[in-house]
Order: structure tokens, then C-alpha cells, then sequence
């Protein structure tokens, strides 16, 4: 594989009022231009700083951005003590409408004897005909906030050759103790479909953990699915242990194998697999870990460079990587991919540094061609 144009079309970087842009998706739209939704923070640069959904338009082979703001799909007040809104994924459905899919990060009161406040997400649903409007009747589809605490990416809602959608999430436990919410950041994997286009959702039988014997503290998270040529579904997550782990199902997601090493090497990053419709080749992109990294990992990148991409027929088997991002000052990731043809696809990828205040200050998008 071999990158033959690599052009940035965007890179959105603080401002007054508006100190993060944050990881989103792309998908087309009737009239055939792009739309790009991300994460607007209009305060803070933490997960927990207030955001809304915000988009900006692209003309429909990708080269440049239309011209205009970015508009609000869906502002934070519209939810009762809503913190942000994250994690845009698309779909577009079989009845043409467009489905944006995102997190809403709450705090509430507890319903336990203590009373004490604390935050958890809900994954939500809203439908839009031309991606102006969306509707305002959400449906909650893995949720907190008692028992669990879900996380999902951006850009990981998937449609199934035989017409499912499916995500991943990753399951965190919490629990009370002494008047507060204690949080277990050992993920386990659990996988949702829709097999009536999004109407409904249920989960599947069973989830998927790191075996005991990996003594992590992260388990499996972000996860991702994509499905393999023959049917199967395959799983990738990140962990602390050196690389991406995954984990194959064969009945539809309902029974896993116990996931493995991958042959990416990556710190605790996200990754993104997707599979190119036009040519059915499968692409990663990720961070690997370069062998003096470990050595010297530049304060506010989290390891979180270079951003590489790699090619693969059967979605097994991977090429060498090809760097996409090299700048050992800043960190690459939480990407977005968006295939146009055959040959060139749109990234989206948060990529700060320094001078934003840490690798999630700042979101690129970019052009690739391939060979």
C-alpha cells in the first residue's frame, strides 16, 4: 500500500469559548455533499466540559469545506443536567433517513440512601430526513446509571451484510461505597444490534473479557467491530498490555473467542478498523508503538504517535503501516474514516499538542489518497 496524496482540508483549533473540538463522523447527505459532526466544547477540555454537537459541511469529493459556521445539530441544554454530548457515529438507514448516534454524559442525583451526585452516559438515537433537523425522539440504548457505565466511540455504528447495525461498547462497573461512586476502569466488551434498522436494540448473549491472567487495569477499551468476509464479526480494543486485543464471534455476536494479542502494537489508544465498500479492502488506522517510544513519551500526547495506516484483503492479515501523522509532539487519534471511492477516503482525528493544551485540543481532517 502506498499513500500517493495526503492534503489536510481542515484543523480546528481553540479558541475563546470553544477550547476543544473533539472527535465526530462523517456521512453523506441527500443533496451529495458531506456533513462532519464532532464535539464542540465551550468549556474545558475535559470529558466532562460542556459540548454540543456541531457540524460543518464538505463539497461531495471531499477537497474543501463549505463555506459557513459550524451549525449546533444538538445543544447540551436540550438534556436535564446534561455535562457534553460525544461520540458521533452515522448511519444512513434503509428508509434514507440519516441516524446520529452520540453519548450524553448526565449528573444527577443518586436514588441511593446517600443522595450524592454523580455522572454517567446514555447512547442515543435521533433521525434526520436531510441532516438539518434531527428528531428530538431519543431512544436510550445502553444506558447507566446504577449498575454500569457504558462507553462507545465515534464512528463505530456498523451495518451488517446481512443488514443488522451492531456497535461495541465497553461495560465499566461502578458501584457505592462511603457516600460515592467508585468506578472500575477495567472494561469488558459487550456488543448491541438492531435487526429492524435502528427501531430496536438488544444486547448480545454474552460479553467479552481479558482473561484473569493478563493482570490489566484497563481490560478491553473502546472497542470496535467490523465484520469479516465469510460472515464473522471481529472485535479490536484497546489495552494496557502493548497492543490492540481481539476477539472473533462466528453466530452473529453472541458467543465470543477469548480475545488475543493482535499484531498491532499500540499503547492505550483507540484504534479504527473499517471496510471500504467500493473495493471491499479493510483499513486500520492506529498509533504503533515505535521501539524508543518507551523511552520518551512527549508530556501530553499519551504515546498517542505516529498515526499509521495499513491495508488488508481479508481483514486478518495486515500490510506494513504507512505513517500518516509523525510529529512526535503531538498525539493522533479517535479517528473517523470515510471512504469517497475506490481509492480515497476522509480522517478525522483529534491531533493536539502543546500549544492546544493536550492531544485532544485540536481535530484534523484529511484527504488520502491511496494507490
Amino acid at each position: 500500500m502506498k499513500i500517493c496524496k495526503s492534503e489536510i482540508i481542515g484543523h480546528f483549533t481553540p479558541s475563546a469559548g470553544n477550547p476543544r473540538n473533539s472527535e465526530g463522523d462523517f456521512v453523506r447527505l441527500p443533496d451529495g455533499n458531506i456533513m462532519f459532526a464532532y464535539s464542540r466544547m465551550t468549556a474545558g477540555l475535559s470529558d466532562d466540559a460542556v459540548s454540543d454537537i456541531a457540524a460543518i459541511r464538505l463539497s461531495a469529493d471531499g477537497r474543501k469545506i463549505l463555506p459557513g459556521e459550524p451549525v449546533v445539530l444538538v445543544a447540551h441544554g436540550e438534556y436535564k443536567n446534561c455535562l457534553n454530548l460525544m461520540s458521533v457515529s452515522f448511519v444512513t438507514l434503509n428508509s434514507g433517513e440519516i441516524a446520529l448516534f452520540y453519548l450524553v454524559r448526565r449528573q444527577e442525583e443518586c436514588s441511593d440512601e446517600y443522595g450524592r451526585k454523580n455522572s454517567w452516559l446514555d447512547y442515543v438515537m435521533r433521525t434526520s430526513p436531510d441532516g438539518k433537523f434531527f428528531d428530538k425522539s431519543t431512544e436510550v440504548l445502553c444506558s447507566g446509571p446504577y449498575m454500569a457505565y457504558y462507553v462507545v466511540n465515534n464512528n463505530r455504528v456498523i451495518r451488517t451484510e446481512s443488514g443488522k447495525l451492531a456497535f461495541a461498547a465497553a461495560r465499566h462497573r461502578i458501584a457505592y461505597s462511603g457516600g460515592r461512586m467508585i468506578f472500575d476502569g477495567v472494561a469488558h466488551a459487550h456488543v448491541f444490534y438492531s435487526e429492524d434498522d435502528g427501531r430496536s436494540w438488544r444486547e448480545g448473549r454474552n460479553g467479552i473479557s481479558l482473561p484473569s491472567r493478563e493482570c490489566s487495569r484497563t481490560g478491553l477499551q473502546e472497542p470496535g467491530i467490523y465484520e469479516l468476509p465469510d460472515g464473522r464479526l471481529r472485535l479490536y480494543a484497546r489495552t494496557d498490555r502493548g497492543s490492540q486485543y481481539v476477539a472473533v464471534s462466528a453466530d452473529a455476536g453472541n458467543s465470543w473467542t477469548e480475545p488475543d494479542p493482535s499484531s498491532f502494537t499500540s499503547p492505550v489508544s483507540p484504534m479504527k478498523i473499517a471496510k471500504n465498500p467500493y473495493s471491499g479492502l479493510y483499513y486500520a488506522v492506529y498509533n504503533p508503538v515505535p521501539e524508543a517510544q518507551a523511552a520518551s513519551i512527549a508530556p501530553g500526547t499519551a504515546g498517542r504517535t505516529p498515526l499509521c495506516i495499513a491495508e488488508s484483503a481479508d481483514g486478518e492479515r495486515f500490510s506494513e503501516p504507512v505513517l500518516i501523522e509523525t510529529d512526535p509532539q503531538r498525539g493522533y487519534c479517535y479517528t473517523s474514516v470515510f471512504f469517497l471511492n475506490e481509492k480515497e477516503m476522509l480522517l478525522a482525528y483529534c491531533s493536539g499538542g502543546k500549544e492546544e493544551g493536550n492531544f485532544l485540543g485540536a481535530l484534523t481532517l484529511r484527504r488520502l489518497t491511496l494507490e
